[in-house]
């Protein structure tokens, strides 16, 4: 209940949780779930949008242990 509110009050004045680590490289952004996910990794969907052409593909990165996508961390 009070983080709902605390999080509708932060939008309210313009805060956001960063996307930062859904960009790299030139354009490229991933999106924010993961399509699977493993001990230690997860794959994302990565589109590229130059406004005349348009790529996508699967993105595997590591994930940090302890990270909510590392499957390790969960229900042992």
């Amino acid at each position: 209940m009070i983080g709902q509110r605390l999080e509708q009050l932060m939008q309210h004045i313009g805060i956001s949780h960063s996307d930062a680590h859904l960009r790299f490289g030139d354009d490229w952004k991933l999106q924010p779930r993961a399509l699977d996910a493993g001990p230690g990794w997860e794959d994302r969907l990565a589109v590229w949008d130059d406004g005349l052409v348009q790529e996508s593909g699967r993105d595997r990165g590591g994930t940090p242990r302890g990270h909510p996508g590392d499957r390790t961390t969960q229900a042992r």
